[in-house]
């Protein structure tokens, strides 16, 4: 996960012509955590197709500087709000679906840091 986390920051180092690496990889700090998003029923949502509030872990915004996901195709992948308060799935998972793949698939989220 380390290498992973590298070749990305090296990569928006690159792109933005910013120090990043250097400043900040000098002592990583990171994590990993398993999370299960359960996929919602149909028989669970509210009235005119309200999204019911069942979260496998809570609303939140990502502190760190990035947030790696491995996601696959199935229905239970990572969604986010928008500013609108429209809830979105990942490009990755509509693109998994387009090109008929079970592979997975890793999503770079950028954290509150960056």
């Amino acid at each position: 996960m380390k290498r992973v986390g590298y070749v990305v920051m090296k990569a928006l180092q690159d792109a933005t012509g910013c120090s990043i690496v250097d400043d900040c990889m000098n002592e990583p700090f990171w994590c990993a955590r398993a999370i299960y998003y359960p996929k919602v029923l149909a028989e669970e949502s509210g009235d005119c197709g309200e999204r019911v509030k069942k979260y496998g872990c809570g609303e939140h915004s990502d502190y760190g500087f990035l947030t790696l996901l491995v996601e696959d195709s199935s229905e239970d992948c990572f969604e986010a709000q928008l500013q609108s308060g429209e809830w979105i799935r990942s490009n990755a998972v509509q693109l998994l679906e387009q090109n008929d793949q079970d592979e997975c698939e890793f999503l770079c989220n950028l954290g509150d840091m960056l």
